[in-house]
């Protein structure tokens, strides 16, 4: 049964994933003592999955429960433990906890590379995702850093055609697109979704996050069009495979709405707009960078619509 979850969590069938994550950890309890790994193993699949589709708190209790687990009762430092700390990790970024994050990532890392060694590929994940830390707190030598090391041992040991190289790419290209640097995010983008296309289909959540990526480029070097087309798509795919409150959805819905307001369509933007920060209302804290953002770009199309007089 977890490998069958595992398989549609892979594919973004999250819906389908989780019936089966939940009767592998009712299945575990049963068949497996306390102290075997395999207890802890299933909450931490199940805890990926609910952080992917954007439900936090069930998320971070999972997380927790594997943890607990692991730490009291396996009592062992291995490479299991460190996905675990590192899974726990994005979780807190994805809350905006970003130093909670950070201080977990590196004891991950550090974990990882002592016991496997700093040139494994099973590194990379965790620099990868240390990489998109820093990119989320704005300290981009630090993100570029790490993704480079990333992408440098995905090339080495998976070669350039692997769903994970994939996202090596897009992260440089979403780093590249904050800095302004057009000129090199843009054959990233491509490069991101030539293989997602290939390797997972047209209708994979992490396809419609690099179409995603590609409409906020767009929008950034004011070809509306294009990323009003590219937001669109991606908005088609997360509806089949998304919950309607996942952060993903929120992100795409918020591109579409700047496009549509820095576009000039005032009216068109307030709905997309409207419906993401819902979702983020739902799921960040009132601090929380994005769902301030949100609540800035509605409030700037309202205005720019009473100036109007529409």
């Amino acid at each position: 049964m977890n490998n069958l979850a595992e398989l549609y969590r892979q594919q973004g069938r999250y819906r389908e994933a989780e019936p089966y994550y939940r009767k592998t950890i009712e299945a575990a309890k049963v068949n497996f003592a306390e102290n075997r790994p395999e207890r802890a193993v299933v909450h931490n699949n199940l805890a990926a999955l609910l952080r992917e589709m954007g439900r936090y708190k069930e998320s971070e209790s999972e997380y927790k429960e594997a943890l607990k687990i692991w730490q009291e009762k396996v009592k062992q430092d291995s490479p299991q433990l460190a996905k675990f700390m590192c899974g726990y990790a994005k979780l807190l970024c994805d809350q905006g906890r970003y130093q909670e994050s950070e201080d977990l990532y590196l004891k991950a890392l550090a974990l990882n590379e002592a016991k496997v060694g700093k040139s494994d590929v099973d590194n990379a994940y965790i620099l990868a995702n240390i990489g998109g830390l820093y990119r989320e707190t704005k300290k981009y030598d630090l993100a570029e850093k790490y993704y480079k090391q990333a992408l440098a041992l995905d090339l080495a040991v998976l070669g350039q055609e692997h769903p994970d190289t994939a996202s090596d790419y897009n992260n440089l290209a979403a780093l590249y697109r904050e800095q302004g640097k057009y000129d090199l995010a843009t054959p990233l983008f491509e490069k991101a979704l030539n293989i997602r296309l290939a390797k997972l289909g047209p209708n994979h959540r992490l396809t419609a996050k690099t179409l995603m990526g590609k409409a906020e480029l767009a929008r950034r070097q004011k070809d509306y069009k294009n990323a009003v087309l590219f937001a669109q798509k991606a908005l088609l795919i997360q509806e089949k495979n998304l919950d309607a409150q996942h952060p993903e959805r929120a992100e795409c819905l918020d591109i579409l709405g700047q496009t549509y307001l820095d576009a000039g369509e005032r009216q068109k933007a307030v709905k997309p707009l409207s419906q993401a920060l819902v979702i983020r209302e739902k799921l960040l804290d009132p601090s929380h960078p994005d769902r301030l953002a949100s609540v800035q770009h509605l409030k700037q199309a309202r205005n720019n619509l009473l100036e109007s007089g529409q």
